[in-house]
């Protein structure tokens, strides 16, 4: 299951703006099969440009669909909201700034053992 987007805050934006998951990928740019994975959380590997075009889509932010870890208090750690902030900020930059942050990010989360879900730039 994807660890990255909460399929379940998707699937309820999605479903309260009266969208299909077609109408969903259409609006977003992007393949119906993959929203439904998505909702599934059968979508592993989310690339940059499906995240942006689903919060375009639903004219929210990415940080509203990204999951945000918790410390043990149950709080975001500092990171995390820092990395919100700069994901919030992604569709501002110019396409190749796009493709150099996904590389850092994914430089970074492969180097964790825990690694579950790698971010593709388009």
């Amino acid at each position: 299951m994807s660890e990255l987007i909460d399929v379940a805050m998707l699937r309820t934006l999605r479903k309260a703006r009266g969208l299909s998951q077609e109408a969903l990928a259409k609006l977003a740019g992007i393949d119906r099969t993959v929203v439904a994975r998505v909702e599934r959380g059968g979508q592993e590997d989310i690339r940059l440009s499906v995240l942006l075009g689903l919060a375009r889509a639903l004219d929210v932010s990415v940080e509203k669909l990204v999951k945000a870890p918790q410390t043990d208090s149950g709080q975001p750690p500092q990171l995390v909201q820092e990395l919100a902030a700069a994901v919030a900020s992604l569709d501002t930059l110019a396409p190749e700034f796009q493709l150099q942050l996904a590389a850092i990010i994914n430089a970074y989360l492969s180097t964790r053992p825990d690694r579950a879900v790698a971010v593709r730039a388009s």
